[in-house]
C-alpha cells in the first residue's frame, strides 16, 4: 500500500515538472497589442519577450496607413539603428516565423531588412530581404538563440512574432530523473 502512495506521489510530482516544462515551451505570437509611440528608446515587453531599439523614433504603430493589417513595432531607420528582441526572463529562445514590411513613416517606398540571429552556443545566422514593400510572412525556424538583431534601410516593421523559449537543462533533466525514477519503482515491483 505503501508502496502505491509513494507512486502516486511521484508520478504527480513528474506531471506537475512535465507541465512546467511544457508551459516554457508553447510558442507566443508577439503581436503588439495597442498603439504606443515614444521619442526614447522605451523596451516592448509581451510575453516573456523584449524588444529594444536603438532609436529616438520607435514605437508600436496603428496598421491605418501602412501595409500592415494590425499594430506593429517600427523603428526610424538609420546607419546606427537596430531593434533586438530577447528571451525577458526564459533565456534562449526559438525564433520560428514573423511578418516582415515597410513602416509608414519610410521616405521611400521599399525597405531592406536583415535579422541576425545569436546562438546560446556562439555563432550567428542571417537573413536579408531586399526590396520589401508589402508584409512578407517570413519562416525562419531558428533554434536556440540569445537574442536576434534587425536593422533596415528605411523605416522596418515586424508583427506576428512567432517564438518558443527553450528549456533550461535543469528542467529536462528533472523530467528524464523523474521517468526513470517512476520506471525504476515499476521493476523493482515487478
Amino acid at each position: 500500500m505503501k508502496l502505491n502512495q509513494t507512486l502516486n506521489y511521484n508520478i504527480i510530482q513528474l506531471l506537475t515538472v512535465i507541465g512546467i516544462s511544457t508551459q516554457c515551451l508553447s510558442a507566443a505570437v508577439l503581436t503588439f497589442g495597442s498603439t504606443q509611440s515614444t521619442s526614447t528608446p522605451t523596451p516592448y515587453v509581451e510575453q516573456g519577450f523584449v524588444i529594444n531599439a536603438t532609436t529616438l523614433a520607435t514605437g508600436i504603430l496603428d496598421a491605418a496607413n501602412s501595409v500592415f493589417s494590425s499594430h506593429y513595432f517600427s523603428f526610424l531607420a538609420s546607419p546606427t539603428a537596430e531593434a533586438t528582441i530577447q528571451a525577458f526572463t526564459l533565456g534562449n529562445f526559438n525564433l520560428t516565423s514573423m511578418d516582415i514590411g515597410i513602416g509608414e513613416l519610410a521616405s521611400t517606398s521599399s525597405t531592406d531588412i536583415t535579422l541576425v540571429g545569436s546562438f546560446a552556443a556562439g555563432g550567428i545566422i542571417s537573413a536579408t530581404f531586399n526590396g520589401v514593400t508589402a508584409v512578407q510572412n517570413i519562416v525562419l525556424n531558428w533554434n536556440d538563440l540569445t537574442k536576434v538583431t534587425i536593422t533596415g534601410s528605411a523605416d522596418p516593421g515586424f508583427d506576428n512574432i512567432e517564438v518558443s523559449a527553450v528549456p533550461e537543462t535543469s528542467s529536462a533533466l528533472l523530467v528524464g530523473l523523474g521517468a526513470m525514477s517512476i520506471l525504476s519503482r515499476r521493476n523493482r515491483r515487478k
